[in-house]
Parts: C-alpha cells; sequence; structure tokens
C-alpha cells in the first residue's frame, strides 16, 4: 500500500533501487519482508541488495531481489591492495546500475559513502546512522524509531519504507527463506539414512556465537533426554566451528540416550530445509532460530540477556522460554557484568523449559 507524505518520493520515478544490510545472519534474514514489500509496490523496478559476503545465503533465491552484491569483511589473510581493488570492483559494479534509491538498513558509514559516489537522488536511514552534520545532508529521509524500543525489529526495518510512504500489509511481514532444492535433496537423505521420521523429527541448536545466550550443556543434555522419553526423535545441530562442535560433544557425552548429531555437517541452507521437515524447533536467539521461524514451524526459543520482544521467533507458533526471577533483563549485555555468563539463563531448570515448551 502507498501513502501521501508532505516529503514523499516519486515512487513512480524509480526504477533501481539498492538496500544495504551489512549484520549478522539473523538481522538480515529480517529484512526478506521488506524486498517483499518493495516488489510489490514497485513491480516495475529492480531491487537490489548489498550484504556481507558470508551472509548471502539469507537473501539467495528471494523472488524479489534482482542482485545481490557481496561485501568483503576485512581479514588478515588479506592484504590492504587486495582490500582496496575488491572495494573498486565493488564501487564499478554499483555505478553501472545506476540507482535512483538507497535504503540503508544499517549504521554502517558505506551508506553515506555510496549515497555520494554514486549519485543516488533519494537516500533513506535510520537516524543513528547519519549523525554527523554531512551525512544528515546525505540522505533525503531519516527514520526515527519509539523511544522504548518495545517493537520486534522486522517491524523497524519496515518502517524504512513506511517512512517514504509504502505500508506493509500483514502477508507481506512474513519473513522469506528458500531452502533451494540441493538442500532439501541433502536433507530427505539423511532423514532416510538415519530412520527419521518427520513426525517426530525435533530440531534442537543450543549453539550460538555468543555463548552468554545458551544454557548450560549439562540442561540442554536433560531436555534432550526428556524429549526422547516423551517418543520424539532430537536431532542437534551447530555450525562447523571447533567451539560449537565441542560444547555438542560435551552435550551429548551427558545424554542418557544420544540425539542424531548432524553438527558442523550443514549449511544454513541445510538447517532451512531440516527445521522444514521438523515438528518442532528448540533453541536460543540465534541465527537458525530465525531461521526456523522463517520455514513457519512451531518454535521454543530461550532467551537470556537479549530482549524478546524485539527478537523473538516471527512466526505464527511459539514459545518464548525465559526466567521470569530476574527482573534485570532483559539487559542486553554481554554476561552478568559482562562476563559472559548470564546467570538468567544458569539458573533456568530444564524443567522449567519442557513445561514451557510442550
Amino acid at each position: 500500500m502507498i501513502g501521501y507524505l508532505p516529503d514523499r518520493i516519486p515512487l513512480e520515478s524509480i526504477k533501481k533501487v539498492l538496500v544495504i544490510k551489512l549484520r549478522n545472519h539473523g538481522d538480515v534474514l529480517l529484512t526478506s519482508p521488506v524486498f517483499k514489500t518493495l516488489k510489490d509496490s514497485l513491480p516495475n523496478s529492480e531491487i537490489d541488495a548489498l550484504v556481507y559476503e558470508d551472509t548471502k545465503e539469507m537473501l539467495s533465491e528471494h523472488p524479489s531481489i534482482s542482485n545481490i552484491f557481496l561485501v568483503q569483511k576485512k581479514t588478515k589473510n588479506k592484504s590492504l591492495i587486495d582490500q582496496i581493488f575488491s572495494e573498486i570492483k565493488l564501487y564499478r559494479t554499483l555505478k553501472k546500475r545506476d540507482y535512483d534509491l538507497l535504503i540503508n538498513l544499517c549504521r554502517h558509514n558505506r551508506g553515506v559513502t555510496l549515497k555520494r559516489l554514486l549519485n543516488i537522488k533519494y537516500g533513506v536511514a535510520p537516524k543513528n546512522a547519519a549523525k554527523s552534520k554531512f551525512a544528515k545532508k546525505t540522505y533525503t529521509h531519516l527514520v526515527g524509531y519509539p523511544a522504548t524500543g518495545v517493537r520486534h525489529i522486522v517491524e523497524c526495518e519496515l518502517d524504512a519504507l513506511r517512512r517514504i510512504g509504502i505500508y506493509p500489509t500483514q502477508k507481506q511481514k512474513q519473513l522469506i527463506l528458500q531452502s533451494g532444492d540441493t538442500a532439501s535433496a541433502k536433507v530427505n537423505q539423511l532423514l532416510i539414512t538415519h530412520q527419521i521420521e518427520t513426525s517426530k523429527l525435533v530440531h534442537i541448536h543450543p549453539c550460538s556465537r555468543w555463548k552468554f545466550k545458551c544454557l548450560p550443556n549439562g540442561h540442554v543434555a536433560k531436555i534432550i533426554d526428556e524429549i526422547s522419553k516423551m517418543g520424539f526423535t532430537p536431532v542437534i545441530t551447530g555450525a562447523p566451528d571447533p567451539i560449537e562442535i565441542a560444547m555438542i560433544d560435551e552435550i551429548i557425552a551427558q545424554c542418557a540416550q544420544k540425539p542424531i548429531n548432524l553438527a558442523g555437517q550443514l549449511s544454513l541452507k541445510d538447517l532451512a530445509a531440516l527445521s522444514e521437515k521438523a515438528r518442532i524447533f528448540l533453541g536460543v536467539d540465534s541465527a537458525p532460530m530465525h531461521i526456523a521461524a522463517a520455514m513457519n514451524i512451531p518454535v521454543v526459543a530461550v532467551f537470556g540477556p537479549s530482549a524478546e520482544y524485539s527478537w523473538h521467533p516471527w512466526c505464527e507458533k511459539y514459545i518464548v522460554v525465559k526466567n521470569t526471577e530476574y527482573p534485570c533483563r532483559p539487559c542486553r549485555i554481554a554476561g552478568c557484568g559482562n562476563g559472559r555468563v548470564s546467570e538468567c539463563l544458569q539458573e533456568l531448570t530444564p524443567n522449567h523449559v519442557i513445561v514451557t515448551g510442550k
């Protein structure tokens, strides 16, 4: 739906749009409704995305996106010369696209740089991305957020469109993630190999790159045992990271009945395909939780220091498990006192998770 604004952009003149989201996997996935809403409102326009290279899978095969351009994160493995040439190549590619509108969905300074260098007429960004006078003059439309912050991130992302007079419908607000034929075939074969009935499959992803968001390993093991006793088949996953693999191994070592272990064996698309087959997903506030939500299956999400009202699973059926005995949460910090351990999760009993999630 398109509405009227005093500083309304003549949307009928917009032919090409560049949307920037240089953040983590889950953050990028939560922007998927923006592309759907934009394309529906501007059907004759081409909508491109600019994201970090490792987050591409969150938007690949999105039906509303014409092109996905990638930014390589700075690493010690690449020389300064290589990084400069990579940036020049990206700039030249984007310059050829001749964009009419730039929408920056993050605080990254790249939005200001590209708006100027590419000579894009219209630019939208959150107010906190335009702190300098130069940045404020660069963007034509700045997006304000509620002072309380009690709003889901998906709605906040869509505010960039509301600011220019495009109002999403409820259907357009749904997450979009295509697992793809390759991932579906791989997961189907794994189900056959491990003799897993989808009606009994419980997908468990207890890990996060931020360890202060995770339950103690012993708690997870007890939860898995209880799920097994209920007659379900727990399938545990984790990233191909040595720390996460070690965490999964420790959890399984404490299980009376071993779950099926697929940790380190699945890509992000594979995770989506597995969640799509599952009866339910159980995990913490992480990208796999958002992936499961995008597959629109029931999700049980454990929250510690992060705010569930901003980051809860964006799907029809979900349950948030939290420790109500800690009035300090959500504190949004890296563990109590920034000590990388969250007491609200350490003291959350396995029984609490099991009972709440039933």
